[in-house]
């Protein structure tokens, strides 16, 4: 199973953006994804021995 965390989070903040969903409640749908895609990215740093930088719900809706 492939997860399209990008087209995830777009969605999520395109419907912040247009008003369907107030901050909060994006953040709270974000959550998880950007704790899966944290999980992954600290997988993938530590295997080519890199340092790794977290994702933000405020550095994603930018």
């Amino acid at each position: 199973m492939k997860n399209n965390f990008k087209e995830q989070i777009e969605n999520i903040k395109f419907r912040l953006q247009v008003g369907l969903l107030d901050y909060y409640e994006a953040k709270k749908q974000a959550e998880p994804i950007i704790l899966e895609m944290n999980i992954k990215g600290k997988e993938i740093a530590k295997k080519f021995g890199q340092r790794f930088k977290p994702f933000t719900f405020a550095g994603l809706m930018r």
